[in-house]
């Protein structure tokens, strides 16, 4: 385990930074071609963030002070990594799915950005915010359990505001599945 130090954000911050991977072209290729399939347009703000939070708990996770939300707390791109796809034998339908919920609020949450935006993630716990990119980078997160569309700079923002009493300590490895 790898513990984490700072200030909430800074703890944020830095666990995100451990538990990312690199996202490949092939990658990149396939979250393209499930948005096409879904007729969800992907913007480049949202090609950017897939490039850097794609592979975002790909083989790690980040540990709490209340370990009961270790599983739950989470940052997850609509569209998971080609691996974790296959190692967890996932299907397009739910991918689908999740991105058609997601398109359920668009509208309200581009009358609110006053521009194109494009659905991206999913980010927190229990009722986790449906994440939204704008053309400017901004992530705009749309509640179930409140009418009003918040705003962000980074996932690491939206991940402060859930864990303002569940301070990240540290990073683990992921435990491999050998059985399915």
């Amino acid at each position: 385990m790898i513990e984490l130090q700072g200030t909430l954000k800074e703890r944020l911050e830095k666990a995100i930074e451990l538990v990312s991977t690199e996202v490949t072209e092939e990658e990149i290729e396939y979250f393209k071609n499930i948005y096409e399939q879904a007729n969800i347009k992907l913007s480049q703000a949202a090609i950017d963030f897939y490039k850097k939070y794609g592979g975002v708990y790909r083989n790690k996770y980040v540990l709490l002070n209340n370990p009961t939300f270790n599983k739950e707390f989470c940052l997850n791109c609509y569209v998971p990594p080609l691996d974790y796809y296959y190692k967890e034998k996932f299907n397009n339908e739910n991918i689908f799915r999740d991105l058609e919920d997601a398109m359920e609020y668009i509208d309200d949450v581009k009358k609110f950005a006053n521009q194109e935006v494009c659905p991206i993630a999913r980010i927190g716990y229990y009722y986790p915010a449906e994440v939204y990119i704008g053309e400017n980078g901004l992530l705009y997160c749309s509640y179930e359990f409140q009418e009003e569309i918040e705003t962000f700079n980074t996932p690491s923002e939206i991940l402060e505001q859930y864990l303002k009493n569940n301070i990240p300590i540290g990073v683990d490895e992921m435990p491999i599945k050998t059985e399915y």
